[in-house]
């Protein structure tokens, strides 16, 4: 914070209230940090898209609808249902920030 006192001229209450309420406030951001943090959050979301693809493609090719509990199969449509959810919510996330580096 006394850094960033002296380098934007503020008082410690003015660059606080700067932060929260003006929008194009001085953003204070780790980029290597940040960086890491998606190609890690990407990687994991590549491995969960590879595991749905592995457990359809066991589906197709061993199970017989008429021998698999439909529970199994309903359970497994509620978690794909939240799992994309979640993957929406991301992917906004992503474009909000791809957006404001842009900008």
């Amino acid at each position: 914070m006394d850094r960033l006192k002296k380098k934007y001229g503020l008082t410690r209450s003015d660059l606080i209230r700067k932060f929260l309420l003006e929008e194009k406030g001085p953003l204070i951001v780790n980029l290597k940090e940040f960086l890491e943090g998606i190609s890690e959050l990407a990687a994991e979301q590549g491995r969960v898209n590879n595991n749905i693809n592995q457990l359809a493609k066991h589906a197709n090719q061993s199970l017989r609808p008429n021998q698999t509990n439909p529970l199994l199969f309903a359970r497994f449509n509620e978690l794909m249902g939240k799992y994309l959810e979640y993957q929406r919510l991301m992917n906004g996330c992503f474009k909000k920030i791809y957006r404001s580096i842009a900008s």
